[in-house]
């Protein structure tokens, strides 16, 4: 182990040292697509635009435009991608660091939607459950959410007597 005082005062910290390492290794990646005119498929297209908005994300964390860059993520892992798991992944960051944005009305029926493309109808009826909770009666979200309880009339029920 060094001794502090023998620790170089230019060292920084692994949150930096990956952000820097992240941001070389975009770079470079940009540079040999602007190099080569090789043409891409859209899922191609799709998947570099991702990791761009991704990595504008990264560098800039407190830009408003952030959520406007998730909810792209998220519609293009969705759509374009199918990748399921990442637009759950983008959507999510929108509703839990952004939920007063009024992207989290889309982001969150987004995510029940994912989950029921995978499958997974364990997470898709909490994520209808938190639905329940967060957004006010009479809204169309709360609406879209009353149509996605109709497979589980329990939790419908569950509702009507909160």
């Amino acid at each position: 182990m060094i001794p502090e005082d023998e620790i170089p005062q230019d060292t920084i910290s692994a949150e930096e040292f990956n952000r820097r390492t992240l941001g070389q290794q975009h770079m470079l990646s940009v540079d040999i697509r602007k190099k080569r005119k090789i043409e891409l498929t859209a899922e191609e297209k799709a998947q570099i635009l991702v990791e761009d908005l991704w990595q504008e994300v990264i560098e800039s964390p407190s830009d408003e435009e952030n959520v406007q860059r998730l909810n792209k993520i998220g519609n293009l892992c969705f759509t374009k991608l199918k990748d399921y798991e990442k637009a759950i992944e983008a959507y999510s960051v929108i509703v839990m660091d952004h939920s007063d944005s009024k992207e989290v009305n889309s982001a969150y029926p987004n995510i029940a939607v994912c989950y029921n493309k995978l499958g997974d109808t364990e997470s898709e009826l909490k994520t209808y459950q938190e639905m329940v909770k967060f957004f006010p009666e009479g809204t169309s979200e709360y609406n879209g959410e009353q149509q996605g309880l109709r497979g589980w009339p329990e939790l419908a029920s569950e509702k009507n007597s909160l």
